[in-house]
């Protein structure tokens, strides 16, 4: 997933952070998130972005990814991050 964000693998989750501008391939990107969603028991995309109300996935890297996630989650602020937390432990 070079220069697409970064990705960490915990047991049977898999969380990926998205920056706020993808650069490369979205093909590329999906062929990547889709691998990692049938390597993981569950993909969760965290996103700051997303904590806008105004926000809408349509860059083309998320936009590819997105089939292959599970959650796709906001990480824009501490509420955010226990939400995260919160799916973690599931």
């Amino acid at each position: 997933m070079e220069g697409h964000g970064s990705a960490a693998r915990c047991g049977r989750c898999s969380t990926c952070g998205a920056s706020a501008r993808q650069r490369g391939d979205p093909a590329l990107l999906a062929q990547q998130i889709e691998r990692l969603h049938r390597l993981a028991h569950r993909l969760i995309w965290v996103n700051p972005l997303k904590g806008s109300p105004r926000y809408e996935p349509l860059a083309r890297g998320i936009a590819a990814a997105l089939p292959f996630v599970d959650e796709f989650v906001a990480g824009h602020n501490l509420q955010s991050l226990e939400t995260l937390g919160e799916l973690l432990t599931r």
